[in-house]
C-alpha cells in the first residue's frame, strides 16, 4: 500500500518508515502539515496516517481543507491524538468521512493489522 504519514515527531515518523518499508508498502512521511496538503492533492495513497495536534498547520486544518476540496471522503485517513478525544469529537471526525481515529501512543503492529484490513475490503 501507497502510505502517506503527516507528523510532526520525527522520531515515530522515522521508525513508521523503517516499519512499514519492511512490511512491503511503500511508506513516506513529511513533518509539515502543509506541505502533507500539497501531497495529498498530487498524488494517490491507499492510506493517510494524520496527526491532529501539529503546530501552525494542524491536522485539523489539513482536514477543513481537504473537506473544502471535496476530497475528504474520497482519502482514508487514520488520524492520531496525543490528547484524549471525547465521544462527539470522535463522532464528528467520523461523520465527516475519516476512517479512524487513534490515541497516542500506538503500536505499529496494531496500526499494520488496521492497514491489513483495508487491503482485505
Amino acid at each position: 500500500m501507497k502510505i502517506l504519514h503527516i507528523e510532526d515527531n520525527e522520531d515515530i515518523a522515522e521508525g513508521g518508515q523503517i516499519y512499514f518499508n519492511n512490511k512491503g508498502h511503500d511508506y513516506s512521511f513529511v513533518l509539515d502539515a502543509k506541505r502533507g496538503l500539497q501531497l495529498i492533492r498530487q498524488n494517490n495513497y491507499d492510506v493517510i496516517l494524520l496527526d491532529l495536534m501539529m503546530p501552525d498547520f494542524s491536522g485539523f486544518d489539513v482536514i477543513d481543507e481537504l473537506e473544502k476540496d471535496g476530497l475528504l471522503k474520497t482519502k482514508t485517513i487514520i488520524v492520531f491524538s496525543a490528547k484524549n478525544i471525547t465521544k462527539e469529537e470522535r463522532k464528528q471526525l467520523l461523520d465527516r468521512g475519516i476512517h479512524s481515529v487513534l490515541i497516542k501512543p500506538v503500536l505499529l503492529d496494531v496500526l499494520q493489522k488496521k492497514i491489513e484490513m483495508l487491503q482485505i475490503h
